[in-house]
């Protein structure tokens, strides 16, 4: 009996090229074509035994977007597997099962029919290559955390850096200024990672723009900070 526990990863391609579904297309069809077959046929003989299959596809967002024939993440209906337009993504009052159940929820087939009317509906452009339920289409976790904490990084500091313009507007030139995003530095460092936020200078006279940066934090970096910042006081 073998598990994904016991299976090995293997690279069976390694395509130069820009990321796009014509790309995947050309590089590989015969490889799209062999696994459709695997779909078709549901099992293989290992060691005279019958063994089931069961197939699954993962990696990025944008990679699985391609893969699956629909636009960009930044596209009307970006969700790979419901049909909520992007500006109801904020609309939270439904239950989880209404995005999953029909007529919201995606499904392979009726991607594929929306693409033969040629109209772009729901954002689907191109036939998916490969024969995949969608609820086997499994989103990459990891970039999609280390997307959704740099959004919600930026935002705080952004926040912060308001607040205190706001009170330092009244203050008067010997009084600290900036005390609100020194404070959110010096947190975020007591989380164990090392933080800085700094104001963008113009090249000509070397002034503050009003524009910032901040340090790029690694993914274990930002487990840290996501899981200790929120119950900190700033």
């Amino acid at each position: 009996t073998l598990s994904l526990h016991d299976a090995l990863p293997i690279s069976i391609a390694v395509v130069n090229g820009s990321e796009k579904y014509e790309t995947l297309q050309a590089s590989f069809k015969t490889t799209f074509s062999e696994i459709n077959s695997l779909i078709d046929k549901g099992t293989i003989i290992v060691g005279g035994q019958e063994v089931k299959l069961e197939f699954f596809l993962g990696g990025d967002y944008t990679f699985l977007l391609t893969v699956m024939g629909l636009k960009g993440a930044t596209s009307l209906y970006a969700c790979l597997w419901c049909k909520i337009h992007k500006d109801k993504r904020w609309e939270t009052d439904k239950h989880f099962h209404h995005f999953n159940s029909p007529p919201m929820m995606r499904t392979l087939l009726e991607i594929k029919e929306l693409v033969k009317k040629g109209k772009g509906d729901y954002c689907c452009v191109k036939v998916p290559p490969l024969n995949i339920d969608l609820d086997h289409v499994i989103v990459d976790e990891l970039h999609l955390l280390l997307r959704v904490m740099d959004v919600m990084l930026d935002n705080i500091i952004t926040e912060v850096i308001d607040w205190g313009k706001d009170e330092d507007f009244e203050k008067t030139s010997k009084e600290v200024r900036g005390i609100h995003l020194k404070k959110l530095v010096t947190e975020i460092r007591s989380c164990g990672v090392g933080f800085d936020v700094w104001e963008l200078r113009n090249p000509a006279d070397n002034k503050g723009n009003g524009k910032y940066e901040f340090t790029s934090l690694f993914g274990n970096d930002k487990k840290k900070v996501l899981s200790l910042l929120p119950e900190k006081t700033l």
